[in-house]
């Protein structure tokens, strides 16, 4: 009586549909990328709220000076147009664009910069990315590109 042995070429063909559909999704990362954004934006609003404790440290407090000049103790959010244009989707003074292969984030808002980067007075960065962020992001991203290879090739 005759062996025969046949092999099935199934498996190979999902697997590069797989591949196939992974390609089309690492080209199109607008989902992943704007739910990113608004981590960002989440994390952001938490920097604020905290008074720039999130990932350790604090901002230094105003000076009493300071506090009689405003009348408040708030630490940058006299208007809110600083908070709101980096917290809030479409908000004044808010920079935002998304390329092909990411997106620009941040603030035109007047003195913002001198905050972050403390020129000519104490630094209160209000931007602040963690490592934690980035590994998050990253993991984001690769779940994003390899999401067909969740179903069986066989």
């Amino acid at each position: 009586m005759p062996m025969i042995l046949g092999i099935e070429q199934e498996g190979a063909v999902v697997l590069a549909q797989h591949f196939d559909e992974s390609g089309v999704a690492a080209s199109d990362m607008f989902a992943v990328l704007a739910r990113i954004v608004q981590d960002l934006m989440f994390n952001t609003a938490k920097q604020f709220y905290s008074k720039g404790h999130r990932g350790g440290g604090s901002w230094a407090e105003l000076a009493p000076s300071t506090i009689r000049q405003k009348g408040h103790s708030a630490i940058l959010i006299d208007t809110k147009d600083l908070i709101r244009s980096v917290t809030q989707p479409g908000a004044e003074y808010q920079i935002l664009e998304f390329t092909e292969s990411g997106f620009e984030f941040g603030t035109e808002r007047p003195y913002a910069y001198t905050h972050q980067e403390g020129r000519g007075q104490k630094t209160r960065p209000f931007l602040v990315v963690l490592q934690s962020d980035v590994d998050k992001w990253h993991r984001w991203m690769g779940e994003h590109i390899t999401k067909p290879f969740d179903q069986p090739t066989v």
